[in-house]
């Protein structure tokens, strides 16, 4: 190498240095190796993803980590991570079987049909199930005839699972796709958690013989929801809370019914209830809170807040039922029950004025211990034919 191409001048930092062609080489490709623009290194950092098959249908995940059994027909989740569901599983089930794990289920186009029992099933209380619907995708639950009964530990009988998609654990619906749940039992529900569920965005689509959605405690804050059930469209054993969204429910024994309370605060709500012929309803209302202590149960004094939000009603019972009090502060309300009351409460009823209500029944309109209703709040009641 000559003398004059062994030292050259190079800028470094912005600054003019003499240094040899060995050591600028050695600088150029230090520089090349952390340049944003070299992504040799970066590819091989990422994770390889997993991939198991279930019949014709696939679940791929880069975090976690899912084990198939084609004898039992089950795809079993054993680690946190987020897991891509695709394609038509059969028959094959979605266990979750370890304590303290978050898990998401990504619906990336699934068709799954069991004929014994629940199509995703978490079993832990402590562990949380995540279900999105993947953008533009249709996703379809299909539950038994019957699901499975089973002996406890004290000896004793329980159906278990006892829901299409049954988490023990917190359940939370997002997305931007669809997801259809039919549940065709009679002794179980839809979709079932033994603590909360929250939906956030999606189109569900819910078809069962008893509760579409049913949990301790409910929470909409978007996404189109509907729901047809020849029992409770909604139901939870403590409160039931909409803040946003769309929800669709026909039932037959109540359309929301939240034990201890039901909170309208935005969102569309549009309920239809009818009378049947089965001894196991009687009231048909369309939104109702808390219990009366019928039949040895225990009373529980529950109310029905609403601060916004349009809700249109038709039932063939108490449009709106609170064994404690109703609260309406805003909001636009059409209640139209053909046997029974358009609000009743069993204590307080209070309305604002800013609230827009019509009401049409066959009983009284209104019908509460006390009423505190604006003055500007006209309502032309209509006496009791019996």
């Amino acid at each position: 190498m000559r003398k004059k191409e062994l030292f050259k001048m190079v800028r470094f930092n912005g600054k003019k240095i003499f240094t040899s062609a060995v050591v600028a080489a050695v600088l150029m490709s230090s520089v090349a190796a952390v340049s944003p623009f070299n992504m040799e290194g970066v590819s091989a950092a990422k994770k390889k993803a997993s991939v198991v098959k279930a019949g014709k249908a696939s679940v791929t995940t880069t975090n976690g980590k899912a084990v198939v059994s084609n004898k039992s027909k089950t795809v079993t989740i054993t680690k946190n991570g987020t897991y891509t569901l695709k394609g038509n599983f059969g028959s094959y089930r979605i266990i979750m079987n370890k304590r303290q794990m978050n898990v998401t289920l990504r619906l990336n186009g699934v068709t799954m049909n069991n004929t014994k029992t629940a199509c995703i099933y978490n079993t832990k209380k402590s562990a949380g199930l995540n279900i999105q619907l993947v953008k533009g995708t249709r996703n379809v639950l299909t539950g038994p005839a019957a699901f499975p009964e089973v002996t406890g530990k004290s000896g004793s009988k329980k159906i278990s699972p006892d829901a299409v998609i049954k988490s023990d654990g917190n359940l939370k619906i997002s997305g931007s796709g669809s997801l259809n749940v039919k549940d065709t039992s009679s002794n179980g529900n839809a979709i079932d958690s033994k603590k909360d569920i929250s939906i956030s965005a999606g189109n569900v689509f819910i078809v069962s013989k008893n509760a579409g959605l049913h949990a301790d405690n409910i929470g909409i804050s978007g996404g189109d929801i509907s729901v047809t059930s020849s029992d409770t469209g909604i139901k939870a054993s403590q409160k039931v809370i909409v803040e946003g969204g769309s929800v669709l429910v026909d039932a037959v024994d109540k359309g929301i019914q939240g034990r201890t309370g039901v909170t309208v605060k935005k969102g569309s709500i549009s309920i239809k209830t009818r009378k049947s012929s089965d001894t196991r309803f009687e009231d048909f209302r369309g939104i109702a809170a808390g219990r009366s202590g019928k039949n040895g149960k225990t009373a529980v004094s529950a109310n029905v807040d609403i601060s916004g939000g349009k809700i249109s009603i038709n039932s063939y019972g108490d449009c709106i039922h609170a064994s404690a009090d109703v609260n309406i502060t805003d909001g636009s309300l059409s209640l139209t029950s053909t046997a029974d009351h358009g609000i009743r409460a069993k204590q307080t009823l209070n309305i604002k004025s800013s609230v827009k209500i019509s009401i049409s029944s066959k009983k009284k309109k209104i019908k509460a211990e006390k009423q505190n209703i604006a003055s500007n709040i006209k309502l032309t009641e209509l006496k009791a034919k019996n």
